[in-house]
């Protein structure tokens, strides 16, 4: 970020410099803008504006006026037949959200999981009940290019939530939806804008907004963001420093170049407060895992096998976990070793829960997030014939340690509690390249029929690395002999009754870098990698695809037809050689060493997508809809039975209104729809299997490894071995009100029903059980597993979690006082987010309910001028209270029930605490 210091003393001179002096403009005297015009454009209302722009500037407040979501051309939004949420800056900055997650909180029907409810960024924003997938998909769109970092508002003009399948848009993307992001263009004309803000818990941002118009051919934009968001948990914190530029050409009337580039580093220390605790102690130390080099926070390092500890001390804590959150207590059963059994000493203690700022990853798990970009467009108008070209390359990455201790608490036979981690180094992330080019061309067949032609061509490379270590002891490489290093990995120990404990320096001791050599210990890294993601796997694709958006009857009938074509293949190093201590060996990536890398023909993949859509227009202000679309999303994950899953494929059929009612104050879309995904992949629960019980239960004893037809279950880092394909199916109602200002008030509402269903594929699984059942020689303890994982799944078609809420609303309602009052230039506003009961668990056949939620918030903001400058001052207030419960914690699980169905055991989450946000933002 050596940049951004660069760039910041320059900034301090040119905020300066348009604060104290007059605006260019005001310097020109009326004489000499009469006798000398402008070479060129004064402003870029006079040119011809490109048909591949949204005009942001034509969004009125809360109210968005037009989207390239249609058919990548500016469109207005009442004539494109879809469902379409558009977010403008000015509610952003109203609100005070800044993150595309903040943002789509306030969306009809796209779900969002709280930042401390998951460790990764991805997989966080659900549409319509379906969820955007894992890192190695893109998780948004930027400028309808695939964007594969997290989205911060500072140099973003609007974003559009897309709902339903749409790849004729998006490309590879999921059925449910896609949210696409605008990033701010140079324009022709003078403005700047500065925000500071200061938040509850020590959290800040500071963004700057600086746009130059430089001469009449050529305009320049600068955006800078530094932000702080801190969290009431201990250490956790989530922050970003970035730097956008843009620039705009015009050197010919009919020509425009752009180019911007950004580059940035996202950082995040994750927490966790979620805690529990198994009800009976281990017997002995509670050294679970063989094989393990043991660091406690001690200072004691031990080297844990069956040879040299002893069963009792190798023996784990048991038992269903209670939770043991702030103002709870468990007590917990003390427990000997009896034979081979572990049976209660009679003994008791009582845990008492531990505050909520407890942080359980500390300061040892982090995820930092470097990426740089740049796009260059170039656009060609010859007549009513439009060209536009770009490039884009984005390289992103993930430098994570990932080192969460066990949320859940085990006791030892001395009472003492404690919590065990493992840690791994991750560097994951993409080099991505994408070429696109498209041409537009209006056709006009006299006054009653219109038609405006889009194509477009596009590649895509994407070289995705995964770069995995894990921490080991390298001292016994020392004695010489056969190692295998994988069986001398590191364990940490943290004992809970430390007296340092929870501070820093009872983490950070845990930190690698830290941890002191002995004469039989030395701490260090060793590389391993999977089959299906291996060190690196190169995805290239083109797509081609073609629109026609035809105009009837005086524009009362629209209508989109479009197709798309799309090629995928994979390309992954398959040669995987190990160093004599059993390290995977790197050889380089597929220019270096091509001879190392194979294309895979099971992911030699091509698919057609159709779209289509038509509007009727009642009235100049109401319009009905109905639309087909459908969607391809490329997946690399397989079966439990080693068979890729291919792609997951979407089609949606949707129908609705949009209107505008008490001259054009009241903006209303209703829409009704039906979405299916197929090939989605789906990880059964519970996991009563592993991988070697699998491969020993479905295979008969006399069949060895090697031999035809033996099973051996997928492998993967990513659960490969416990999925199975399934299909979704989304089916309800979603509206969103937009009230322009009326009598002070101005208001949005989104509300949603949704259904959502699901069918696993057990086929394979049930065949593999029935014909073990058959041969009756199998173990009977490994058959009731397998027998417990179809009861709990096959046939089940709900799904579980908070993307089953059925419904969900949001609103805000702002008043301003009126001019003449003596608090004008004042606004007041409320806003809330509800998510109603989801689906918990499913317990004997039973699925239970529970997890509401409806955080309210507020926010006054007042507007006056300062120094001769617009200025507004914000002073927001965030979860005042949450109308869903009244305590501080609301019910996410049940682990138990009694005889009679009654949840004896649950599990919760905290709500999140109130806070207080203030801000102020300069125009200059």
């Amino acid at each position: 970020m050596r940049t951004c210091n660069r760039v910041l003393a320059f900034l301090a001179g040119s905020i300066w410099t348009s604060l104290s002096t007059p605006t260019a403009s005001a310097q020109v005297t009326p004489s000499t803008a009469t006798a000398t015009p402008p070479a060129g454009p004064s402003n870029e209302e006079v040119v011809q504006i490109s048909p591949f722009e949204v005009r942001t500037d034509r969004d009125s407040g809360w109210v968005a006026a037009s989207t390239l979501a249609g058919n990548r051309t500016d469109t207005e939004l009442v004539n494109v037949g879809a469902s379409i949420d558009a977010v403008t800056s000015e509610f952003m900055r109203d609100l005070g959200v800044y993150r595309l997650e903040d943002i789509a909180q306030f969306v009809a029907n796209v779900g969002v999981v709280s930042e401390n409810e998951s460790s990764a960024e991805e997989n966080r924003v659900s549409f319509r009940g379906m969820q955007l997938g894992g890192r190695e998909v893109a998780q948004s769109s930027r400028n309808f290019l695939q964007w594969f970092t997290p989205t911060d508002s500072y140099n973003i003009d609007r974003i559009d939530f897309s709902k339903g399948s749409n790849s004729l848009i998006y490309g590879d993307s999921i059925p449910g939806g896609m949210a696409n992001s605008y990033t701010k263009r140079a324009r022709f004309k003078n403005s700047g804008e500065f925000t500071a803000r200061y938040d509850s818990f020590d959290s800040h941002r500071v963004q700057l907004d600086l746009n130059r118009r430089l001469n009449a051919k050529l305009a320049a934009r600068l955006n800078l963001v530094d932000r702080d968001e801190k969290s009431y948990l201990d250490y956790a914190h989530n922050s970003l420093r970035a730097i956008h530029g843009a620039i705009t050409y015009r050197p010919l009337p009919h020509t425009q170049v752009r180019f911007e580039a950004e580059t940035g580093k996202f950082k995040r220390i994750r927490g966790t407060n979620t805690l529990s605790i198994r009800p009976n102690s281990a017997p002995g130390l509670g050294f679970g895992t063989a094989n393990r080099w043991y660091v406690t926070s001690d200072g004691n390092i031990r080297y844990v096998t069956t040879a040299n500890t002893s069963a009792e001390d190798r023996s784990a804590a048991a038992g269903t976990v209670l939770q043991i959150m702030e103002g709870q207590s468990a007590e917990i059963a003390l427990m000997n070793r009896v034979g081979s059994a572990n049976v209660p000493s009679g003994r008791t203690i009582t845990v008492n829960g531990y505050p909520r700022e407890t942080n359980l990853r500390g300061t040892i798990d982090f995820l930092d997030r470097p990426y740089t970009t740049y796009t260059g467009y170039v656009e060609q108008q010859f007549g009513k014939l439009n060209f536009e070209f770009l490039f884009n390359r984005q390289d992103q990455e993930q430098q994570r340690t990932d080192g969460s201790f066990d949320s859940v608490i085990s006791v030892d036979r001395n009472g003492r509690p404690f919590t065990d981690m493992s840690i791994n180094k991750r560097s994951f992330g993409d080099h991505v390249r994408i070429v696109r080019a498209t041409a537009s061309y209006p056709l006009e067949f006299g006054k009653w029929m219109k038609q405006f032609v889009v194509v477009s061509a596009e590649t895509q490379r994407d070289q995705l690395f995964n770069f995995r270590k894990n921490l080991a002891n390298f001292a016994v490489l020392d004695a010489g002999g056969p190692v295998t290093i994988a069986n001398q990995q590191v364990l940490f120990r943290a004992y809970l009754d430390d007296p340092r404990y929870p501070g820093r320096g009872y983490w950070d001791q845990f930190r690698p870098e830290n941890l002191p050599p002995t004469s039989t210990f030395r701490a260090g890294w060793y590389d391993t990698t999977t089959t299906d993601l291996p060190f690196i796997d190169v995805r290239s694709s083109r797509s081609y695809n073609a629109s026609i958006a035809g105009r009837y009857w005086k524009d009362r009938i629209h209508t989109l037809v479009g197709v798309r074509y799309d090629e995928f293949k994979r390309k992954r190093i398959t040669t995987l050689p190990t160093d004599a201590i059993g390290q995977f060996i790197y050889l380089g990536d597929d220019k270096s060493a091509p001879e190392a890398y194979s294309f895979d023909p099971a992911y030699d993949l091509n698919h057609t997508s159709y779209t289509g859509s038509l509007v009727y227009k009642l009235t100049d202000s109401t319009s009905f809809y109905g639309t087909y679309a459908e969607s391809f999303r490329w997946q690399p994950y397989e079966e439990f039975t080693g068979k890729p899953l291919g792609p997951v494929l979407g089609e949606t059929n949707e129908a609705g209104v949009k209107t505008s009612l008490f001259e054009r104050k009241l903006f209303a879309t209703i829409g009704v729809y039906r979405t299916d995904r197929s090939n989605t992949r789906y990880v059964w629960s519970p996991n009563d299997l592993t991988a070697s019980e699998m491969e020993d239960l479905f295979n008969p004893n006399t069949l060895r490894p090697g031999d035809a037809g033996y099973f051996v279950p997928a492998p993967g880092a990513n659960d490969e071995f416990r999925t199975v394909p399934a299909t979704e199916r989304a089916e309800g109602v979603e509206a969103t009100f937009l009230l322009q200002r009326m009598r002070g008030v101005q208001a949005r509402v989104a509300l949603a029903h949704n259904e959502i269903a699901t069918i696993r594929d057990f086929s394979h699984f049930r065949e593999l059980l029935a014909a073990a059942i058959a041969r009756g020689n199998e173990s009977p303890t490994l058959v009731a597993d397998a027998q417990r994982i179809l009861a709990a799944n096959d046939g089940v078609e709900e799904v579980t979690g908070s993307r089953s809420s059925e419904n969900s609303a949001s609103w805000t309602l702002d008043y301003q006082f009126p001019r003449d009052s003596w608090l004008k230039g004042t606004r007041f506003a409320i806003h809330g987010n509800w998510r109603d009961k989801y689906n918990l668990t499913l317990l004997n056949g039973v699925m239970y309910r529970g997890g509401a939620t409806h955080p309210v918030g507020a926010y006054a903001i007042h507007q006056r001028k300062l120094l001769g400058r617009a200025t507004s001052f914000r002073l927001g207030l965030s979860n005042i209270i949450d109308l869903e419960t009244s305590d501080d914690m609301r019910i996410v699980g049940v682990r138990t029930v009694d005889e009679n169905g009654v949840p004896t055991n649950y599990t919760y989450r905290y709500i999140p605490p109130f806070s207080v946000n203030f801000s102020v933002t300069m125009d200059f």
